[in-house]
């Protein structure tokens, strides 16, 4: 019963908020979603640049090492 009278409580809340300002609102939630799509598609990408950086690097060292006397 009490979880009730919360939700109750909660969507009276909700209603008392102008619709403006709640839609302006899941905009900005919206946004914010997109932007941390954004950036873990962005880190994800550095980190396969920064793996293949590495491994060139290692690959380079690997051969230079070859080519010594």
């Amino acid at each position: 019963m009490l979880v009730v009278l919360d939700i109750g409580g909660v969507i009276l809340d909700i209603l008392k908020i102008p619709a403006t300002r709640l839609r302006s609102g899941v905009v900005r939630d919206l946004e914010r979603q997109n932007q941390k799509k954004e950036n873990v598609r962005l880190l994800e990408e550095q980190i396969a640049l920064t793996k293949r950086l590495i491994e060139e690097r290692d690959k380079a060292l690997m051969e230079k090492r070859s080519q010594q006397p």
